[in-house]
């Protein structure tokens, strides 16, 4: 009698710790989930401002493309007075040159970091 009296004891001491190790385990589960879902908040916001970005971006660089191709006819069809004005026209059309290949650059690694991203997101 006394010694199932000791193993009763012993077996509910084990039994409490158990269902405190339990209760540690959960909440650590739960912290993590509302982590889970931060970092997933945080991702989307994060898409939505690259997504802005990006149709930003892309509007900037078709308006500039609209003002290259207005400067190159213009370069094409007005007959230039002097050297140097032709020289001013061709520094501005290679300066929206490399504006635009700056813009198509900076477009094309917005969306190499957005596959990225959607990548580790999907991953999870």
């Amino acid at each position: 009698v006394v010694q199932a009296a000791l193993i009763r004891e012993s077996s509910n001491r084990v039994l409490k710790v158990q269902q405190k190790t339990i209760s540690m385990l959960q909440s650590e589960i739960s912290e993590h989930q509302h982590d889970v879902a931060r970092v997933e908040a945080r991702h989307e916001r994060e898409r939505v401002n690259l997504s802005t970005q990006l149709r930003d971006s892309e509007s900037r660089c078709k308006h500039q493309l609209v003002e290259y191709l207005r400067v190159q006819k213009k370069l094409d069809s007005v007959s230039l007075k002097s050297e140097k004005d032709k020289r001013e026209f061709e520094d501005k059309i290679s300066e929206l040159k490399v504006l635009n290949e700056e813009k198509e650059e900076g477009m094309r690694m917005m969306m190499i970091g957005f596959d990225e991203e959607r990548e580790k997101m999907d991953d999870r």
